[in-house]
C-alpha cells in the first residue's frame, strides 16, 4: 500500500490505469442514478454543497481529469506524515504495527509496479445473424448451446451481463463446495489472463465479474457500461471456457471457502438454519450448504475443481441474460457471435423433486455455544418455486414476518420473548420450505418455542384478517415495482424465471399475482405447517436448557 501511494504521487497513473479508474467512477456514478432513491439522495446532496446541477458537473468533470490531475491531488493528500493505520490480526500472529515502522514503509517503498497493462487484443466474433422472438420485452434467442434473453432498460448506460447453467446435479455429499470452488477459481485466470489481469480488464469496461452459485444453478455475472456489450461477452465466456485451474490457485481459493465456511460455524442466524436444512433433507442437495462444510472443503483437490467444470459447466445447456441500455437486436446479434460458436448441448433433464427428509415427528439438531442468546431456526414443508400456491405463501411470510407482522409482534412486543424473529418462504426449484428464526435469551428457549409453534398454528387453523392479506399483497406487490428500477434485479428476476421457474411469462403483471391472493389462499399454503414433521435447528447458548 505504501508503494502504491508513493508510485502514484512521484508518476502519476498511467494512460491505461486512469481510463480503468474513469470507467470504474463512470458506472459507480450510473449506478447511483438507476433507483429514485439514489437519484434523490444524489440531487439533495448536490443541492445542499451548490445547486442539483453539480450532479452532471462532477460527471463532465470526472470525464475530463488527466494524468496530472491525478498526481497533483496525490502529492497533496497522500502525504505520509499524514498516514493513520490499524493492523489487527490473532492473537499471537504477526508483528505489531508502531509509526516507525510505518514510516520506514514509506520511506523504502519502491516495489516494481503491478502489470496493470491491457491484455492483447482479441478479436470479438463477427455478428451472426438471428432470428428471436419476444416474450413481453424480452427477446428469446436460440443458439446450439446457449439460450440468449436479452431486455432493454433505458434510464443510466449500464448492462447487467451473465452466463449461468442450470445445476443438472449437486455436489456429491463428501465433495460439497466443490462447485463452488471451481465457480470462484474460475475467475482466478482465464485465457491468457491471469488472475490480476483478468480483474483489470473487468474494471476498464466498468465493473468486475462475480460468481454466482445456488442451489438451482451456477454461472458468473458482471454489470459495466452498455457500450462495452462485445469485450464484457468475450471476458465471460473465456472464464467459462478456458479457466486455468492453476493448482496454487485452486488452493488459495479453497482456503478461503473453508475459512468462510467455519465463520457461518460462528453466526448466530446462518448457523441455525444450516442445522435445520441438514435436519430437513439430509446431508445431500438442499440440506448441504452451497460453499461446502469445512470437512468437505478440507479433501477438495485441483483436479475435483477441474473435473467439476467438465461435467457441470460444460456440459448442460446455458444461459445468457443481457439487461440494460441496448437495442435487443443488436445486443443478440454480438451475444451470439460470441456464443453462437460453441457445440451444441443438450437441454438440462426434468427436474426431480428433493425428497423431505422428515417422519412425522419433528427432527432437531443442536449444537452448544458459549453465547448469551439461543437462535432457533424452523423449516416446514412448503411450496416449490413451480408450485400453484407458491405466491400464496410469500404473502403469508409478508404478513408473519418483518418488524410490522403478527410474529413480531406477539413474541417480541407483547411478550418480549425474542431479540429477533424471521418469518420467510423459500422456494427452489427441486423444493420449498416455509422458514422461521427466533433468538432469544437462553433461559427463555422452550417459552419462545411453544410461543412461536402457537402463533404458527393459528395462521394454520384461521384466515387471514383483510387488513393483514391486503398489507402483505402491497409490500409485496410494491417490493417488485422497487427492484425493477435496477438492471441487474431485473437480470436476476429472468435468471430465476427461466432456471427455476416456468418461463418468462411469469415476468408480465407478478404484482397482479400477489393481490390476486386470497385468504383461503393463504390458509391453504400453511394448512401444514404443523399437520406433519419438521426440522429444527438450535445453537444453544449458554444457560439453556440440557
Amino acid at each position: 500500500m505504501a508503494a502504491c501511494t508513493t508510485r502514484l504521487a512521484l508518476a502519476g497513473p498511467a494512460p491505461h490505469d486512469l481510463d480503468r479508474a474513469r470507467s470504474l467512477l463512470v458506472t459507480r456514478w450510473s449506478r447511483r442514478l438507476e433507483e429514485a432513491d439514489g437519484r434523490a439522495m444524489a440531487l439533495a446532496a448536490a443541492e445542499a454543497l451548490e445547486s442539483y446541477r453539480l450532479v452532471d458537473r462532477d460527471f463532465e468533470r470526472l470525464a475530463a481529469v488527466t494524468a496530472d490531475d491525478v498526481q497533483g491531488a496525490a502529492e497533496r493528500y497522500l502525504d505520509p506524515a499524514a498516514a493513520a493505520a490499524c493492523v489487527f490480526l490473532p492473537r499471537e500472529a504477526g508483528e505489531d504495527l508502531t509509526a516507525e515502522r510505518l514510516a520506514r514503509a514509506f520511506a523504502v517503498a519502491r516495489l516494481p509496479a503491478p502489470d496493470t497493462s491491457p491484455p492483447e487484443p482479441r478479436p470479438t466474433p463477427a455478428p451472426l445473424a438471428t432470428d428471436g422472438r419476444y416474450t413481453g420485452e424480452v427477446r428469446h434467442t436460440v443458439l446450439p448451446a446457449f439460450d440468449l434473453l436479452v431486455r432493454p432498460k433505458r434510464g443510466v448506460p449500464l448492462l447487467t451481463l451473465g452466463v449461468y447453467l442450470p445445476r443438472i446435479r449437486f455436489d456429491p455429499p463428501d465433495q460439497a463446495g466443490v462447485s463452488a470452488l471451481a465457480v470462484r477459481s474460475a475467475i482466478r485466470g482465464a485465457g491468457g489472463l491471469d488472475g490480476a489481469r483478468l480483474a483489470f480488464a473487468f474494471e476498464r469496461l466498468g465493473g468486475s465479474v462475480a460468481t454466482a452459485v445456488t442451489a438451482d444453478w451456477i454461472g458468473f455475472g458482471t454489470t459495466v457500461l452498455a457500450a462495452h456489450l462485445a469485450d464484457a461477452a468475450v471476458l465471460l465466456d473465456l472464464v467459462l471456457h478456458e479457466p486455468h485451474y492453476e493448482d496454487d490457485q485452486v488452493e488459495a481459493e479453497r482456503i478461503i471457502l473453508a475459512s468462510e465456511a467455519r465463520q457461518v460455524a460462528d453466526d448466530m442466524f446462518r448457523y441455525p438454519f444450516q442445522l435445520a436444512f441438514a435436519a430437513a433433507y439430509g446431508d445431500v442437495g438442499y440440506g448441504l450448504p452451497a460453499g461446502g462444510l469445512p470437512e468437505t472443503l478440507a479433501r477438495l483437490t485441483p483436479d475435483d475443481a477441474r473435473r467439476w467444470h467438465e461435467t457441470a459447466l460444460l456440459a448442460p445447456r446455458g444461459v445468457v441474460v443481457a439487461v440494460g441500455d441496448v437495442d435487443p437486436e443488436a445486443a443478440s446479434e454480438i451475444l451470439a457471435g460470441v456464443f453462437g460458436r460453441h457445440p451444441a448441448r443438450p437441454p438440462a433433464p426434468m427436474i426431480e423433486p428433493v425428497p423431505w427428509a422428515v417422519g412425522e415427528e419433528p427432527v432437531s439438531r443442536v449444537v452448544r455455544r458459549e453465547k448469551a442468546q439461543t437462535a432457533v431456526a424452523w423449516v416446514f414443508p412448503g411450496p416449490s418455486r413451480r408450485h400453484p400456491r407458491r405466491h400464496a405463501a410469500e404473502v403469508w411470510a409478508a404478513a408473519a414476518g418483518g418488524l410490522g407482522g403478527r410474529l413480531f409482534e406477539a413474541l417480541r412486543d407483547r411478550r418480549s420473548l425474542a431479540y429477533t424473529v424471521v418469518a420467510s418462504s423459500w422456494q427452489r426449484a427441486r423444493g420449498g420450505a416455509l422458514l422461521t428464526y427466533i433468538a432469544s435469551a437462553p433461559e427463555r428457549e422452550g417459552e419462545a418455542r411453544e410461543a412461536m409453534l402457537a402463533e404458527l398454528g393459528r395462521f394454520a387453523e384461521t384466515s387471514l384478517p383483510d387488513e393483514e392479506l391486503n398489507r402483505a399483497a402491497g409490500y409485496l406487490a410494491g417490493q417488485v415495482a422497487v427492484s425493477r428500477q435496477s438492471a441487474a434485479a431485473v437480470a436476476g428476476e429472468i435468471l430465476d424465471a427461466w432456471l427455476a421457474g416456468e418461463g418468462l411469462e411469469e415476468l408480465e403483471d407478478p404484482g397482479g399475482r400477489y393481490w390476486a391472493v386470497t385468504s383461503e389462499d393463504v390458509r391453504a399454503a400453511v394448512a401444514g405447517l404443523l399437520a406433519r414433521g419438521y426440522a429444527e435447528g438450535v445453537v444453544r447458548g449458554s444457560g439453556g436448557p440440557d
